[in-house]
């Protein structure tokens, strides 16, 4: 296990090399890290050392903002407290060297124990998980609690579909410490996540014929757990969720990213830099769907190796999701703005995580193949 510990830490350095160089590359873009996150962090460390107290009201955003009921204030995510130990330039380097290398042992144990792939195909699919141009956007755009989720993503999987097949008050705990951490680092992803976890847990309790009464205790106690962890920043957000600026998407609808038509979904899904640093470079952040050529050829491969009905099954998940991520495009989306859930979650491609674990997984197939 060192020595797969030792390859993953060398691909978290290959992708966070520009930033471990540069450490402006990551905190002084202009975007969201160094706008929003930095001062805000920086308040709140200000206040915790100087006064001793944790500041419940912002005054540097707008008119001031509460800071207990934002679902961005970072007080309850422990991994949060290097802010307190180092200047806040490395820290940000840190923190985010820290959460990539925790996707990429996620993803290999995920790969390992629930894929069955083979070590060269884990460690395959743990550097294609954190390469993805996805978390590159997010680290360009400086989405802290996207970076910070996505780490979790892989462990959640991992966790759900072990409990569903060997239940333990163990694993429990550790998937509703797993789905906390992405409460508290990004609430739609978790929303979404919840969704989807529940899903694939009654697929896998019903495919391996585990006791139904069983692993209803079981993730019935997950989800009290998780309610526990996250209630001191729930319950304030819920208090003040109608006097948010994303409640008014309700009543002026606006949803992205703007697809100027099919063609460029799928050239941002496919390769954009095959159409030029122009075109690369001028790509909205939030229309990074990319996976890849060769990705794509590997994941073809595995669809054409599974079975017939599991074939139908990736096909009607990954279409759905593709309805929801091509918004103006989409041919439901007359009817997705008729949904209060759609104007709510502001960004389509937020869903996109759900098909990159199937395009991994396909990839995997591929590439062992």
């Amino acid at each position: 296990m060192k020595k797969i510990l030792l390859v993953l830490l060398l691909f978290t350095v290959l992708t966070c090399f520009p930033f471990l160089l540069y450490p402006s590359v990551l905190v002084s873009r202009g975007n969201d890290l160094e706008e929003f996150f930095w001062p805000m962090i920086y308040f709140s460390k200000s206040q915790i050392i100087g006064s001793h107290s944790l500041p419940l009201w912002n005054p540097l955003f707008f008119s001031g903002m509460p800071l207990i009921s934002d679902p961005q204030a970072p007080y309850f995510y422990i991994p949060n407290v290097i802010f307190l130990f180092f200047n806040l330039d490395p820290a940000f380097v840190i923190s985010v060297f820290l959460h990539i290398f925790w996707a990429s042992l996620g993803m290999y144990l995920l790969s390992k124990n629930i894929f069955r792939f083979s070590d060269k195909t884990n460690l395959f699919l743990s550097a294609l998980y954190i390469f993805s141009p996805k978390l590159s956007a997010y680290i360009e755009a400086g989405h802290l609690g996207l970076i910070y989720s996505y780490a979790w993503l892989p462990w959640t999987l991992f966790l759900v579909v072990s409990l569903a097949k060997k239940p333990t008050i163990r694993k429990s705990i550790f998937l509703a410490t797993c789905l906390s951490a992405l409460f508290f680092t990004h609430i739609l992803i978790f929303l979404i996540s919840i969704i989807v976890l529940l899903l694939i847990y009654t697929y896998t309790t019903l495919k391996y014929k585990t006791s139904l009464k069983r692993n209803l205790i079981y993730i019935l106690t997950t989800l009290v757990f998780n309610f526990c962890f996250m209630a001191i920043a729930l319950l304030p957000q819920l208090e003040w969720s109608n006097q948010t600026t994303r409640f008014l998407l309700i009543a002026n609808k606006d949803i992205y990213p703007k697809w100027l038509g099919f063609s460029e979904f799928i050239k941002s899904s496919t390769s954009p830099i095959l159409y030029g640093y122009k075109y690369l470079w001028g790509l909205d952040t939030e229309k990074y769907t990319v996976i890849g050529i060769g990705v794509l050829v590997l994941s073809t491969i595995g669809f054409l190796t599974l079975k017939k009905s599991n074939k139908i099954i990736t096909c009607l998940i990954i279409s759905t999701v593709m309805l929801i991520v091509l918004n103006n495009i989409s041919p439901i989306n007359f009817f997705l703005l008729t949904q209060k859930w759609f104007s709510l979650i502001r960004v389509s491609t937020r869903f996109w995580f759900i098909v990159l674990f199937f395009i991994l997984y396909l990839a995997g197939l591929g590439f062992e193949k």
